[in-house]
């Protein structure tokens, strides 16, 4: 009998999480659609995956075209150490550790305790320390055109964590790329 209620209360937190999952897509769908600023939807992403992911610490940001360099236009408070900031957007003109590498492979990195994943011990240019990680690249037709990248949840990352990830990351990817500002 224990175990049925366990069984039912995981169902029906397993629910409850993926009803939460499609509101945050159904509604940055819907500013998509409306055609609002990237620097709005790249807030909506990041609040969402932040509050699913029980994280702390986190960025959403896009490749200018131009430059190569990552442009982040959603960062966390403690997040913005050692970074040149231009109209409010942190810019990463390098890319550096566990996040740099899901850029330069352009593959998903989750990573749960810096004992087990010494890249994820120290944090680059003054950036918040890193207990677990989780990131995703932004791409579109094979191009990379962004990156969801967070950090520090409040407890392990998970697959289900991975696949949100990949779900907003496929919508930021079409945000860039409609509404691409420089």
């Amino acid at each position: 009998m224990v175990r049925d209620v366990t069984e039912r209360k995981m169902a029906e937190e397993a629910l409850a999480w993926e009803a939460e999952v499609r509101g945050a897509i159904a509604e940055l769908s819907s500013a998509l659609l409306a055609q609002a600023p990237i620097k709005d939807l790249s807030s909506m992403v990041l609040e969402s995956a932040r509050r699913l992911t029980e994280s702390r610490n986190g960025f959403v940001g896009y490749i200018d075209s131009d430059t190569g360099h990552l442009v982040s236009p959603a960062l966390s408070g403690d997040m913005w150490g050692g970074y040149r900031v231009e109209d409010g957007d942190a810019v990463f003109s390098e890319f550096a550790g566990p996040w740099g590498w899901v850029l330069r492979n352009r593959e998903p990195l989750l990573s749960s305790g810096p004992g087990r994943d010494p890249a994820l011990t120290e944090a680059p240019g003054g950036q918040a320390p890193i207990e677990h990680f989780i990131s995703v690249p932004a791409l579109m037709g094979g191009a990379l055109v962004g990156q969801l990248a967070l950090a520090n949840s409040s407890r392990e990352y998970t697959e289900r964590d991975l696949e949100l990830l990949r779900r907003l990351a496929d919508l930021y990817a079409i945000a860039v790329s409609v509404s691409y500002t420089h």
